[in-house]
């Protein structure tokens, strides 16, 4: 079950706020919120369900609170966990699966389990298939097993509809037998942040990341400056998305992390692209000690909106103008000076170009 970490952050408060994981036919994958705690009293308090879990006990109010609290960690810690699984067409928590780590084994392990009325569904099925491809697509993991008690078919069939195959029977020290299945996970791409050490991987891009083809002087100038971060996303030695952002410093509060671009190849679109080229910009940004970061977009965004929410991303309400200061032409726009807007870009890249807005994201 719960694992343990070293940090402390704190769970989403309501459900609403919490990052997707992914979008299925029928479910949405979302983190745990804290109001999760019933709902997962609920499912693992189900004798009947969990003679399959553990030593077959049911989790306890105390285990609860210390499974969420261990959760958050995973999620600072690995970006991924334990997820609750919610039916898409009335919002109800119906179960939870994740990819967990016991014992920190170098293995991400699948672990589910559904809510008794939404057994014979096919819905386990649904959700270890999607959630396998978001441990390659969005974590970048190359491997998953699962381990289910011989005697509990049902599952077996479940893994094995996912794609999983069953590999050597683990004896545990109590010397019963658990089974083992298993699957590669080939990477759809990897990401990377584009030192100056690695910017041959700007030598090929795909048509669509960025608005113009990159220019080597350009490029070395961004570099430069440690402020600037680009993180891209590769397959077969080609960039196919990037997200580029500035660490800003103050003089009276901490750095904040402001994203400049995000951009998809169109063949690569609604592959989880975009997410993982802005998430890496977070992560970094973490660790340089920004307290926050922030990025525009148009109203009428909504791929954009769903991406940065997706991510954690709250939503400020105030209105915000855009300013745009013509301080030179350019040679490559009739008429002088390019405005940097989202309207160029593909509609899911959940692009965003702002200009300086008239507000302190900072307050």
């Amino acid at each position: 079950m719960p694992e343990d970490a070293s940090v402390r952050p704190a769970l989403a408060t309501d459900a609403s706020d919490a990052p997707t994981v992914f979008v299925s036919p029928r479910l949405r994958c979302r983190h745990w919120a804290a109001g999760d705690r019933a709902a997962l009293l609920a499912v693992y308090g189900d004798a009947d369900a969990m003679r399959w879990v553990g030593d077959g006990s049911v989790l306890t109010d105390a285990e609860a609170d210390r499974w969420l609290e261990i959760t958050a960690r995973n999620y600072a810690r690995r970006g991924y966990g334990m997820f609750a699984l919610e039916d898409r067409a009335t919002g109800e928590l119906v179960g939870f699966a994740g990819l967990v780590h016991p014992v920190d084994q170098a293995e991400a392990e699948v672990k589910y389990a559904l809510g008794r009325a939404w057994w014979g569904r096919g819905l386990a099925t649904e959700a270890v298939r999607h959630l396998l491809e978001a441990a390659a697509a969005r974590y970048g993991l190359g491997e998953a097993i699962a381990t289910v008690a011989p005697a509990n078919e049902a599952s077996q069939r479940v893994l094995a509809k996912a794609g999983m195959t069953r590999r050597a029977d683990r004896v545990e020290p109590d010397g019963t037998r658990t089974r083992v299945y298993g699957c590669a996970l080939p990477p759809a791409f990897a990401v990377q942040l584009v030192t100056a050490a690695n910017r041959d991987l700007l030598d090929r891009v795909a048509d669509g990341v960025f608005d113009h083809a990159v220019q080597g002087e350009h490029l070395d100038a961004f570099l430069a400056n440690p402020a600037q971060l680009l993180a891209v996303a590769v397959t077969d030695g080609t960039v196919i998305g990037m997200a580029s952002g500035f660490v800003h410093g103050h003089p009276d509060k901490p750095p904040q992390l402001f994203v400049g671009e995000v951009g998809t190849a169109d063949a690569f679109r609604r592959q989880g692209v975009a997410a993982a080229v802005v998430d890496a910009l977070l992560r970094r940004a973490r660790e340089l000690g920004c307290r926050e970061a922030w990025v525009a977009t148009d109203a009428g965004n909504a791929p954009a909106r769903g991406l940065y929410r997706s991510l954690g991303g709250e939503e400020d309400a105030d209105v915000a103008f855009v300013y745009l200061f013509a301080l030179a032409a350019d040679p490559r726009v009739p008429g002088g000076v390019q405005a940097g807007t989202d309207r160029d870009a593909p509609a899911d890249l959940a692009a965003a170009r702002p200009e300086p807005v008239d507000r302190r994201p900072g307050r």
